[in-house]
């Protein structure tokens, strides 16, 4: 499809913009531009799972490579992937494609729910008010998203490093903050604000797994042993257990 592959030319020539900076602010792109480019590649596995038509892959292939193009600009002004640190990142991403006009070809409906999918893919929780494209496509964005930061998180806790940038500048604990805990046991999003430990994001995503919407998220994360690598540096209690119980029982949906 020539209009991915203009999208994936012009995303790789506005990243590289970027890279002229000091090694710290190389190093934060490089998470992100390597980060936008997996979560690509694994909405590419999600819609053609979907059996998507044409215009709804083009809509949801480019809201997941434009998902975090906000984080550059973000990254490059405040050194910090903290919104509340530094600026709304997915209201920046809408604001500079905007600027950019580089979805301007799109229809002007297909174009606000591009973007409106884009705004809303961090939120804990999509609007009721979004439309049922705008919803697919934030969707699709959102699994992927999970899938890449299971990813990325995992491969700084097996390598035992504490690393700021993606740790969010959170404590280095295995103290698992009890209504953290209850939160994620209940089903609940936690907010990020709410999190004081490495302990506590990383039962954080624990929950994602019962957020990840379609079937083929799910046969990826269960390919990848995502939650078994999660588990492993968590504490054994009660609530980490509970939380493991409920993963198994969705994985055996996808695996019968």
């Amino acid at each position: 499809m020539r209009q991915l592959e203009f999208f994936e030319a012009f995303f790789d020539e506005y990243t590289t913009g970027f890279e002229d900076q000091s090694e710290e602010l190389r190093r934060g792109f490089a998470i992100k531009k390597i980060h936008s480019l997996e979560v690509y590649k694994f909405a590419k596995r999600i819609c053609v799972s979907l059996e998507l038509s044409e215009a709804d892959y083009l809509a949801a292939m480019t809201s997941a490579l434009f998902h975090d193009i906000g984080r550059f600009e973000q990254f490059k002004h405040f050194k910090t992937y903290v919104d509340r640190d530094s600026v709304n990142h997915a209201a920046k991403g809408v604001r500079v494609l905007r600027e950019l006009g580089i979805l301007n070809d799109f229809p002007p409906e297909a174009r606000r729910d591009i973007l409106a999918a884009i705004a809303c893919h961090s939120k804990p929780y999509l609007p009721e008010r979004l439309s049922q494209k705008a919803t697919l496509y934030c969707q699709i964005a959102r699994d992927a998203d999970k899938l890449d930061i299971f990813r990325v998180v995992i491969e700084v806790y097996e390598a035992e490093v504490n690393d700021p940038v993606i740790m969010l500048n959170l404590k280095e604990s295995n103290d698992l903050s009890p209504e953290i805990a209850a939160i994620v046991v209940n089903g609940g999003r936690v907010p990020y604000i709410q999190m004081r430990t490495t302990a506590d994001f990383k039962m954080l995503q624990l929950g994602w797994f019962d957020e990840l919407v379609y079937p083929e998220s799910l046969k990826i994360a269960l390919e990848n042993n995502f939650a078994n690598r999660i588990l492993k540096v968590l504490p054994d209690t009660a609530p980490v257990r509970e939380v493991k119980k409920r993963i198994e029982s969705k994985f055996a949906e996808v695996r019968s």
